[in-house]
């Protein structure tokens, strides 16, 4: 479940996955707001969810990891879901930072 989770947060990310004590707080915030727009531009219904595919062209990362990411099966992804799975990859890679990538 793990893995999948971080496969998942991996693949959302719009850049590679950084060790976020390895950010500022500005890159973070910066991160973060990247995120939510990409979410926000995927969310063509504007529910406050994405399904698979919604996210295909806007969110292709998520698109090709979702069922990875949608952690109750729901067939839409909220952006805590997306939160969660990035919160998995990050304790991940902390405790295991060679074994955790993702393309």
């Amino acid at each position: 479940m793990k893995t999948l989770l971080i496969s998942v947060l991996l693949t959302l990310s719009a850049s590679s996955v950084v060790h976020a004590d390895a950010l500022t707080p500005a890159q973070q915030d910066k991160l973060q707001a990247t995120l939510e727009q990409r979410f926000t531009q995927a969310d063509a219904n504007k529910d406050g969810q994405v399904t698979r595919e919604e996210a295909k062209g806007v969110m292709p990362r998520l698109f090709r990891n979702f069922e990875r990411v949608d952690a109750d099966h729901s067939g839409a992804v909220t952006m805590a879901e997306i939160q969660q799975a990035i919160d998995v990859l990050a304790a991940l890679k902390q405790s295991r930072p060679s074994q955790t990538s993702f393309q």
